[in-house]
């Protein structure tokens, strides 16, 4: 009986070790690069906790009162991609004009495993399609891969 109980206490434990070392939030951490010396760079952070991915996009080269808009797509930087989501504005956010926070339904593995990457826009608006149906990547001024191939 008294091997019993140490085994069944033993179990409960290791249950109880293993949820608390998945309870911790995972994080990444990527850059943002300018495109055609615009001076815009800064980085992307993800953070899981809870089953919600949160998104902050720190800019830097922009000017206080300026917004541009970070938009999520699928593949490699290069015009013609998905569009996964356009996140929130940099530049409306009340404490800190130079980040944006968001969150993304797109699990932070799936983000890490895979091959995504962010365009940040000048202004808050998204821009037209192209002939081709997807966002006109001309307003762009920094890119950044997330995930495989990354420059972290």
């Amino acid at each position: 009986m008294r091997k019993i109980m140490i085994a069944l206490f033993m179990a409960v434990l290791s249950l109880a070790v293993a949820q608390v070392a998945t309870s911790f939030p995972q994080t990444a951490s990527y850059g943002i690069f300018p495109i055609d010396s615009s001076g815009v760079g800064g980085s992307i952070q993800l953070t899981e906790e809870l089953g919600h991915t949160r998104v902050a996009v720190t800019l830097t080269g922009i000017t206080r009162g300026s917004e541009y808009l970070p938009v999520l797509f699928e593949g490699t930087c290069g015009p013609d991609r998905e569009m996964v989501a356009a996140l929130a504005p940099v530049g409306n956010f009340t404490n800190d004009p130079f980040v944006s926070l968001d969150q993304l339904d797109i699990g932070i593995n799936t983000l890490t495993s895979g091959q995504y990457f962010v365009y940040i826009f000048q202004g808050s608006e998204m821009p037209p399609e192209n002939e081709a149906g997807f966002v006109s990547i001309d307003t762009a001024v920094a890119c950044g891969q997330v995930g495989l191939g990354a420059n972290r």
